[in-house]
């Protein structure tokens, strides 16, 4: 006779509940792993990361605060926090190597500012929310809680490198798709509206043939800039014109002609010898194009209008002499005393710095710009502008670096000199790295923020004895900033609980 035998239902119920304590986890990794893979890139680019910022801070907040210590320590840590690390290299990868595609141009620099301060909110949000199975919510305790985050933390910088390799391949992979598409993509990204482009592929030479549009109302400037962008006239790390297709797809030369009914306007032969870029072996018809190579007021007072807002405070003019370019405050005023001034004097540099570039990209006929500002005179040759050009680098300053030193510790000793480029090193009790930036190098009119120390500063002048005169603020928006002070070798002020020294050179 066969026998029957009993089922415990306590056994049975242990099981089916260690199954589904298994349920969280997987889920809360499938989650994770559906965002990172399906969710459209502009959502990861923004609304995403405010969500979980939103998640790590309601969590972090209920697991400091109500956490309660484990009764007994048990032997899975070292396997939470492995899987903890996985996940968080995993979403480090595709996350972010999903998020950035559809970025390209200006987008890159902003995409770039949201990698360098959020790297972590994917990982440390999953860290976050991670139980071991059968853990309760607020059971895990506070050093368990941080170690998972810290390890999140970390583990997705260690995936950013390799989702760095996947964009490089995929971008590589985009400028090889085939010709056709990198023309089309050319033309998408630097013809006017109006223009049309053709392409003849014979061999290993590509020519390309455009028909540019009527000549506009807008000035010199409006008209030349997409023509030398057509060339190529960007940085490496941009997008670049038609000289970049030699290095994107299978040929040896590239012949672009511009055309405006049966006159020719400009023409390129690539590669030229003694050229880094297409830009500079662009041949233009100036008088068939009906343009200057020079700028006229009009370019000028357009280029000045459109500087940035942050940027614009409507006092700086410019003027031609000649194959010369001046440019200055339109009134000039004393030296900047208020807060007021010194900022506006300050943004006033950073304008003129732009439009220096942008008009010795687009007019290298041009032979010197002429600046006027906050009591100093530079002549700047054409040769001297490139693509990070400061004017303030150009001022005449004394051999040697002075230091300066801020603590909110007079116990503390300054550091051991290191050497800088810059005339002026500032730094913040050791000045060595730490989260947050506490060691600027400046040349005058230029600021730098010690954010370890919630201070901003204003380089103002730097005598050839050694004295300099500064500007100072909180970089808490709501308190006082101090009037410009000068400081000699050896002076020293407490300001706002900290304590600034003049260590001499």
């Amino acid at each position: 006779m066969g026998s029957v035998k009993a089922m415990n239902p306590d056994s049975a119920r242990l099981r089916g509940s260690h199954g589904s304590t298994w349920l969280y986890p997987i889920v809360l990794i499938l989650v994770f792993a559906t965002l990172a893979a399906l969710v459209p890139s502009a959502i990861l680019r923004e609304g995403l990361l405010a969500v979980f910022l939103g998640v790590i801070g309601l969590a972090a907040a209920t697991n400091l605060v109500f956490a309660r210590v484990p009764l007994a320590t048990l032997d899975r840590s070292f396997g939470d926090l492995v899987a903890v690390a996985l996940v968080a290299v995993f979403l480090s990868v595709v996350y972010w190597f999903r998020a950035a595609i559809g970025v390209s141009g200006w987008d890159s620099i902003g995409f770039g500012i949201i990698i360098s301060l959020g790297w972590w909110l994917p990982a440390v949000a999953f860290a976050v929310l991670y139980r071991h199975p059968g853990e309760h919510w607020l059971a895990q305790g506070r050093g368990r809680f941080l170690a998972r985050v810290a390890v999140a933390a970390l583990a997705s910088l260690a995936g950013l490198p390799i989702q760095g390799v996947l964009q490089e391949q995929r971008a590589l992979q985009a400028e090889r798709a085939g010709l056709p598409q990198a023309v089309e993509e050319l033309a998408s990204r630097t013809l006017p509206d109006g223009a049309s482009m053709h392409f003849e592929h014979d061999g290993s030479v590509l020519s390309l043939f455009v028909a540019w549009p009527e000549h506009g109302s807008g000035g010199n400037h409006r008209e030349l800039a997409p023509l030398r962008a057509l060339a190529g006239d960007a940085g490496r790390m941009q997008p670049g014109g038609a000289d970049r297709l030699v290095e994107r797809v299978n040929v040896d030369r590239v012949y672009l002609e511009v055309h405006r009914d049966d006159q020719i306007l400009a023409s390129m032969d690539w590669p030229q010898a003694g050229a880094e870029r297409g830009a500079q072996a662009l041949k233009i018809d100036y008088d068939a194009a009906g343009l200057s190579p020079l700028p006229d007021q009009m370019d000028l007072d357009g280029l000045l209008h459109s500087l940035p807002p942050h940027i614009r405070t409507g006092e700086l003019c410019g003027r031609t002499l000649g194959d010369r370019i001046w440019i200055g405050r339109c009134v000039e005023s004393p030296s900047p005393v208020t807060a007021a001034e010194v900022r506006s004097t300050e943004r006033d540099w950073n304008g003129a710095n732009i439009l220096i570039r942008e008009l010795g990209r687009v007019f290298p006929a041009i032979s010197e710009f002429r600046l006027e500002l906050a009591g100093h005179e530079l002549d700047v040759p054409q040769a001297a502008v490139t693509a990070w050009f400061d004017a303030r680098e150009r001022l005449p300053v004394p051999d040697g670096t002075v230091r300066l030193w801020v603590s909110d510790d007079l116990d503390r000793h300054p550091p051991e000199p290191e050497p800088v480029a810059a005339p002026v090193e500032i730094l913040w009790r050791d000045g060595q790295w730490g989260p947050r930036r506490n060691r600027v190098a400046l040349w005058p009119w230029q600021v730098g923020e010690l954010s370890a120390a919630g201070l901003r500063i204003y380089l103002l002048e730097l005598s050839p004895e050694g004295s300099v005169r500064l500007f100072l603020e909180p970089v808490d928006a709501g308190s006082v900033a101090l009037a410009p002070v000068t400081l000699m070798p050896g002076d020293a002020i407490d300001w706002e609980g900290i304590h600034l020294r003049h260590l001499g050179w």
